[in-house]
């Protein structure tokens, strides 16, 4: 099933989506066709997204390479979530131990407003050059910038994470990886001196952006250029700390001094 096979298809009525025992590849595969082995890698782009809006579980029938849990598909190993349905009605999922990689937009349009990180994800800036969306870190494009998220929640057992007022920290504290779209107020935590690409990935429609004030101390001195752009579009209420000795607020834009 190849990348934008379903895209934009927005009126199917199925409720269930059964994968046969014979697909072994979703999403353009790029470690594949570059030669570099047969691990099925996929992170299509668009492959089901904005499609089947109507979609509440996915059923994988006697295939080896992919599963569907709890109604999610993933790949038969349980180390990658392929997406999420749709219109699975459940506000909070789990995502499970042993997922090291989310698909490109495998969250977007779903309903769901708490995702609990497994500790055997890793978040990074690099992205797979098959991914459509460049501008966030690979768990950013996952959830992509349309969804219901409001809280992401880490373990307390993940050794490289931590979790303040439902936003992703380094477990020191010292960078910050994700803020939810549905995050209404967002403090960001003193402390914190790196913003990174993909922490602040948004709609500019405040539908689907619900940020209203974002505030930052004055131990920020690194924010990811590409951050910098969605959160100055996102329309929030930007307030710097006076003390920053990098940042300012200009015209309601964040800038450097």
């Amino acid at each position: 099933i190849g990348d934008f096979a379903f895209n934009h298809c927005t009126g199917f009525s199925n409720t269930r989506i059964e994968i046969p025992s014979t697909v072994k590849v979703i999403g353009g595969d790029h470690a594949i066709s570059k030669g570099e082995g047969t691990k099925n890698t996929g992170y299509g782009g668009h492959v089901f997204y904005d499609s089947f809006y109507k979609n509440t579980e996915f059923v994988v029938n006697g295939n080896g390479t992919f599963c569907a849990t709890d109604g999610v598909l993933m790949s038969a190993d349980g180390a990658r979530i392929v997406t999420y349905p749709m219109a699975k009605a459940d506000e909070s999922y789990v995502i499970p131990e042993g997922v090291t990689q989310i698909d490109e937009m495998a969250f977007g349009r779903t309903k769901v407003k708490t995702i609990t990180l497994p500790d055997s994800f890793v978040f990074d800036t690099e992205v797979p050059e098959n991914i459509i969306n460049k501008d966030g870190n690979n768990f950013a494009v996952a959830m992509y910038v349309y969804n219901s998220c409001e809280s992401v929640v880490v373990k307390d057992t993940n050794p490289n994470y931590k979790s303040v007022d439902g936003a992703v920290y380094s477990k020191d504290g010292t960078t910050l990886w994700y803020v939810p779209t549905m995050n209404v107020s967002v403090n960001i935590a003193d402390g914190c001196k790196e913003i990174k690409n993909g922490a602040f990935y948004c709609s500019s429609s405040k539908a689907y952006t619900k940020w209203g004030t974002v505030t930052i101390p004055a131990s920020v001195t690194e924010i990811g250029e590409n951050s910098l752009v969605y959160l100055n579009k996102s329309g929030a209420t930007i307030v710097v700390d006076e003390e920053n000795p990098v940042y300012t607020v200009s015209n309601g834009k964040i800038v450097k001094k």
